[in-house]
């Protein structure tokens, strides 16, 4: 992750959202922790901490939303379709009851840790 951070003049603080790739719990366990939001081995207590029962939901630090479209599980495996396309629709303001007013920044994680996985960043300034 040193390469996306240090490319972008944006850092963790600045993301509203996360999309971990979600097929296998370590995938996401472990894109969670590359990303910088806990250290190795503690993004199962991170997901603890962070889970709001009422809103059914993981709010990292109480304010970065995971998966706003209930994730690839929900999806269907369509290896980062769905992920990118949930954070264009609410970087667009166009998520409806799911949309989270003034985010400005998602980050995603597509796909597994292997050689096919990509990390990407996408802002608006709406």
């Amino acid at each position: 992750m040193n390469t996306l951070w240090g490319r972008s003049a944006l850092n963790l603080n600045d993301v509203d959202f996360v999309y971990p790739c979600d097929g296998f719990t370590v995938i996401t366990l472990r894109w969670l922790e590359r990303f910088g939001f806990c250290d190795i081995s503690d993004a199962g207590n991170l997901l603890r901490d962070a889970w709001n029962d009422d809103r059914q939901i993981a709010e990292i630090d109480g304010r970065v939303l995971m998966n706003t479209h209930g994730g690839s599980l929900s999806d269907g495996p369509t290896q980062g379709a769905g992920h990118i396309r949930e954070a264009v629709t609410q970087l667009r303001g166009d998520a409806g009851p799911r949309q989270t007013v003034n985010a400005t920044t998602a980050l995603l994680g597509i796909e597994g840790l292997f050689s096919n996985s990509v990390a990407m960043l996408m802002r608006t300034d709406r």
